[in-house]
């Protein structure tokens, strides 16, 4: 069965984990981050540049606390979190 995160889908990453192993520049991640409303996002990647993209990636995209905005604009979820990680 494939799941999307569009409004149609029943399927939800609201208070998931996500963990993508080789993330590259970041952007699933990102979007499982602001838009999915994942609980924790661990993004990994084995190379150290590709690796400093996607961590600035995540500076650009990301607000400042490390978590998206919830249903009022104007309130932040300080326990939702966005991490990278270096696999070896």
């Amino acid at each position: 069965k494939q799941h999307s995160l569009n409004s149609n889908s029943n399927f939800s990453l609201e208070n998931k984990t996500v963990c993508e192993l080789g993330a590259g520049l970041g952007l699933c991640g990102i979007v499982a981050h602001l838009y999915g409303k994942a609980r924790e996002v661990l993004l990994t990647d084995g190379d150290t540049d590709t690796l400093a993209n996607m961590r600035r990636n995540i500076a650009l995209n990301v607000p400042p606390s490390s978590s998206a905005k919830s249903g009022n604009d104007n309130d932040i979820d300080p326990s939702r979190t966005i991490r990278c990680k270096q696999l070896l």
